[in-house]
């Protein structure tokens, strides 16, 4: 997918520097692009789970491209639910999540590094009322959870860091509140692996954690109709790990 959205932006790059105008897309193609770029994203923070050498913030001409892209979209990019098919959540959320996989991986922080953490909690926080924990918009309100817990988190191991939090959005209550919330139904597939992850990576409680590895076996499923084809214990066991974080 990635190669693709490689190639179509070369392409538009050669037309553009051949003097000739870009090609109209119809309203579908668009659509199919958003979900491409949406994929890109999705999957990237997936991988960043449980590989450290991973990361797709390292200047990568990659992230620069969906930079661009989400900067000015051929379609809406508002907050609105139906904006987001495959995220659930606007771009600006998603590159906070990011950054704080990112930031997990450093159990030292520097001070520029505490001070980036605590404007990513900041920024995480206003977008709590935007990104409510129902309808299409639960999944991206399950990320700002997760990235908020794993942040706090870090910033409470760290010299002086609690000084940095308030008493709002505390993990614990956070995290079981959504654990709380979670259903697996026929369509759980789609539920976003991340957040699962980072729960089940700071939960201490026996029952949450075994609902979270319930709920990433669920996720993981692969399904063709009717018919659910489990992921191997192997597949499984990486994300209970999750040796990136």
């Amino acid at each position: 997918m990635l190669n693709l959205i490689k190639l179509r932006t070369a392409s538009k790059l050669a037309l553009l520097k051949a003097g000739l105008p870009l090609p109209k897309k119809s309203l579908s193609a668009h659509a199919f692009e958003r979900v491409c770029y949406e994929a890109v994203l999705y999957h990237g923070a997936t991988m960043m789970l449980f590989d450290r050498d991973f990361d797709m913030l390292d200047g990568s001409r990659e992230w620069q491209m969906l930079e661009d892209y989400f900067r000015d979209p051929p379609v809406p990019s508002d907050a609105a639910e139906e904006n987001w098919p495959v995220l659930g959540m606007p771009f600006d959320v998603f590159r906070l999540v990011v950054i704080a996989s990112r930031l997990s991986r450093i159990a030292s922080l520097s001070p520029a590094e505490l001070e980036i953490a605590a404007v990513v909690l900041r920024d995480l926080s206003s977008w709590y009322e935007l990104i409510p924990a129902t309808g299409k918009f639960r999944s991206g309100h399950s990320y700002i959870v997760a990235a908020n817990a794993l942040l706090r988190t870090l910033v409470s191991q760290q010299p002086d860091g609690d000084l940095l939090l308030d008493e709002y959005h505390q993990p614990e209550a956070e995290v079981a509140a959504v654990v709380s919330t979670i259903e697996i139904g026929h369509q759980f597939n789609k539920y976003p692996l991340w957040p699962l992850t980072v729960f089940y990576r700071l939960s201490s409680d026996p029952r949450e954690r075994k609902i979270l590895e319930h709920a990433i076996s669920a996720a993981l499923q692969n399904t063709d109709g009717d018919i659910a084809r489990f992921a191997p214990q192997e597949t499984i066991n990486m994300f209970l790990v999750a040796p990136g974080l």
